[in-house]
């Protein structure tokens, strides 16, 4: 009985941690219209002229890599086909994110405020 009641504390309380999670990206996304999402960073990369790319098929899958520097801003991101896999942003004085995304605390479409070129 005491096992049981150990799981559904454990099950309750991944679930309030869940839709905790969810309702902060939420709010975060409301509240922050001046930030700009991984995934329009992303097009933005992929659409800048001055962006260089490498493009590399291993074990029949297309690997694409991305090289952008925009006024000392340095922009990294690799992609597996169009699915973003990692990006990262920084400086020579500043690292200011790194995506990856296999992990689950930054969603693709959370907003993120950083001075960014255009």
């Amino acid at each position: 009985m005491k096992e049981q009641m150990s799981n559904l504390f454990h099950q309750l309380k991944q679930s309030v941690s869940n839709a905790s999670d969810k309702l902060y990206d939420k709010v975060h996304t409301l509240h922050s219209s001046s930030g700009v999402s991984v995934f329009e960073l992303y097009e933005w990369i992929k659409q800048n002229p001055s962006t260089s790319v490498q493009k590399q098929t291993l074990l029949g899958i297309s690997y694409s890599f991305y090289s952008l520097q925009a006024d000392g801003v340095f922009f990294y991101m690799e992609t597996k086909y169009d699915y973003l896999l990692y990006m990262t942003i920084y400086s020579p004085t500043r690292h200011y994110f790194t995506y990856h995304s296999y992990r689950d605390s930054l969603s693709s479409v959370t907003p993120l405020t950083f001075p960014i070129t255009k």
